[in-house]
């Protein structure tokens, strides 16, 4: 039987963490429409968005840019 290796947890904890930092970019940003002065109202939530929220799609590419490295290194063997 193969050894996982931590090679291997290393890639998927990477990737686990960008889905989770994709997942706050969608809730903070992506959904919402902003205005001329960078805000979106949620009445609902009664919460004010700001456009600063977009620092979690560059954390997402932070993380998942090293797994998808390894993952085509893999691959190309």
């Amino acid at each position: 039987m193969r050894s996982i290796g931590l090679k291997n947890v290393f890639v998927v904890c990477l990737l686990l963490v960008s889905a989770l930092c994709f997942y706050f970019f969608y809730a903070f940003y992506l959904r919402h429409d902003f205005d001329e002065s960078g805000r979106a109202f949620d009445a609902v939530e009664g919460v004010t968005y700001s456009e600063a929220n977009f620092v979690w799609g560059i954390a997402t590419l932070v993380f998942a840019f090293p797994a998808i490295l390894q993952l085509f290194k893999r691959v190309m063997k």
